[in-house]
């Protein structure tokens, strides 16, 4: 290879996409646990919530959720709701189901605790 088409090779920006793709997703749905399927839970029910809203639902630190929430939607499971809040993704809704059928929700928990 000359030398020319070498260089050239070397100025082609990596391009990444911005928004979470299929190959992106964690293949298991059920590797998500804690606090992040007690947001879940709030916004599955909802039609979208600011983070201040999720906070006093859920009893999380809004410094936590500032953590949690965009790795969740770099992971596809949450989704920003315009530029104010946050709400579940389809594939944020394929968790919460399993989650539900396997009987790992906190309520479920308590529940089998008494």
């Amino acid at each position: 290879m000359s030398e020319d088409q070498n260089d050239q090779d070397r100025k082609v920006p990596n391009i990444t996409s911005i928004t979470p793709t299929p190959t992106n997703f964690i293949s298991n749905p059920c590797k998500f646990r804690g606090k992040t399927i007690d947001i879940l839970g709030i916004l599955s029910n909802s039609g979208g919530m600011t983070t201040r809203e999720i906070a006093d639902r859920t009893g999380i630190s809004i410094k936590v959720l500032n953590v949690i929430l965009p790795r969740g939607e770099k992971k596809g499971i949450f989704e920003r709701k315009e530029r104010w809040g946050w709400k579940a993704s389809p594939f944020g809704f394929l968790i919460i189901s399993i989650n539900n059928n396997n009987g790992n929700t906190n309520t479920t928990r308590i529940q089998h605790e008494l």
